[in-house]
């Protein structure tokens, strides 16, 4: 859920940071199953449930992913170790080039100074490509390869095997699995011609691609809805049963709070449909709420599941009346400065897996007072380029671990430049002036959201 936050107490610097999922831009096909690939020596094979390390002899309970595993922090491992996807193995080597690291298999990572198993996608075998946490990891799919997203979408694999991206066949035409793969092709039978053009009811003509004019029978609606322009659909609620509403024509289904949603399972009045704080896991209908302005703190929010939760500001395409604005969700704990996010799997409505592996996550702030981890990105600091942070977003895209994307902006809050990648702090003025974590030449720069409201966070500058 990006806050959308705008960022300093000066109107001066804007935040381009939050954590939550939305749409990238380029859909990935999430319902079917990635393309299978060598075992994953990052991921920890699927350890004993547990809620606590006194059910772990020998080895830690990881609270994000109830498993017993190796460790959650270096403290956990030797001396001579890191804590890496709860795994402990040896600390890196120190490096300025690559010709110290060869003989490990390994390259040097320049900005870290330390031998790493890749810094591009090149250094990593035929069939992987390289993750953010500098670690060959299998493709989720293969380049190239193609299948049919919905009735008329074409899912293509990106060039690096990491995810699909889906694009609408031609209007005429609909997608058919073929022995490659899959393709867009002309409609056959009358059910094929129909939905090629989106057509689900009365007598429709057409011409498709091919410039074959055509008369079918596209079926008849059912449920009390009507056919208009050859869609089954609704114009009001009133058309619909009672646990139903009409959304964009279609009657879906309304859940409760706390229950699983979706496109079509919409949420009742006053909430929104939504994940926690941090990536990953399903949605659910959750309290929509007011996050404030300048004048007004935010609205306070009750417990879920027993736990303290917090009005984090939607981002401006999300706000509509039914939600005020903001999601009240659960208030994390992670610190910005010491950065203790665990690990997230990829793709985080999914166990920790060869194609799901676990990847660096990064804390940031996501309300006034709250903060949250996210997947981190491999933008380092002063790399520009940086976006909306989004849980499926391109980690080229995103700041790396410990950084915020910021931007400057006027006094009317109009951005004046390019979005940055800057160090987080935690002691910004006007709350006690630089920070210990900020170089001697910089100070640590107060935040402020979009709402006006100021964060206890703020970045080096």
């Amino acid at each position: 859920m990006p806050p959308d936050a705008s960022l300093t107490p000066d109107a001066s610097v804007v935040s381009d940071a939050g954590p939550g999922p939305t749409d990238a831009g380029a859909s990935q096909d999430a319902g079917s199953a990635p393309d299978a690939g060598t075992p994953d020596a990052g991921a920890p094979d699927a350890g004993t449930a547990c809620q606590s390390s006194r059910q772990c002899p020998g080895q830690v309970c990881a609270p994000d992913l109830q498993v017993c595993v190796d460790c959650n922090a270096d403290v956990d491992c030797n001396a001579d170790q890191t804590c890496k996807g709860h795994t402990c193995k040896a600390k890196p080597a120190p490096c300025q080039s690559s010709r110290q690291c060869s003989a490990n298999g390994q390259v040097c990572d320049a900005a870290a100074g330390v031998c790493v198993d890749c810094v591009a996608d090149a250094d990593c075998p035929t069939g992987s490509f390289c993750e953010t946490d500098r670690t060959c990891h299998p493709w989720i799919c293969h380049p190239g390869a193609q299948k049919c997203a919905d009735g008329r979408g074409l899912a293509t694999c990106d060039h690096r095997g990491v995810s699909y991206v889906t694009s609408a066949c031609d209007t005429g035409k609909f997608c058919v699995a073929t022995s490659t793969g899959a393709e867009c092709a002309c409609a056959s039978s009358s059910s094929d011609f129909c939905s090629a053009f989106g057509k689900t009811c009365g007598t429709f003509t057409g011409t498709d691609v091919c410039g074959t004019t055509r008369t079918v029978e596209c079926g008849t609606c059912t449920g009390g809805l009507s056919c208009t322009a050859n869609v089954c659909g609704c114009v009001h609620d009133s058309d619909c049963p009672a646990s139903q509403s009409c959304s964009a024509g279609a009657c879906v289904a309304l859940v409760a709070e706390g229950q699983s949603c979706d496109d079509t399972h919409l949420c009742a009045a006053d909430h929104v449909c939504e994940t926690t704080v941090t990536c990953g896991g399903s949605k659910t209908c959750v309290p929509g709420c007011n996050p404030g302005s300048s004048t007004t703190g935010p609205q306070a929010c009750a417990n879920i599941g027993g736990q303290p939760a917090v009005c984090v500001a939607l981002p401006r395409a999300q706000v509509t009346t039914a939600n005020h604005g903001g999601v009240c969700t659960v208030k994390s704990q992670c610190s910005v400065v010491n950065q203790d996010c665990a690990g997230m799997a990829r793709d985080g409505s999914l166990p920790p897996s060869p194609t799901n592996p676990l990847v660096s996550a990064t804390c940031i702030p996501v309300a006034p007072n709250a903060t949250g981890c996210v997947i981190a990105g491999s933008i380092a600091v002063g790399g520009t380029g940086c976006a909306d942070y989004v849980c499926t977003a391109d980690p080229a895209t995103i700041c790396a671990k410990g950084l915020l994307c910021i931007t400057s902006v006027d006094s009317s809050g109009n951005p004046t430049g390019a979005a940055s990648c800057a160090k987080q702090c935690d002691n910004p003025s006007p709350f006690g002036g630089t920070s210990l974590q900020c170089p001697s030449a910089q100070t640590c720069v107060g935040l402020q959201g979009s709402n006006g409201l100021a964060l206890t966070t703020g970045v080096c500058l």
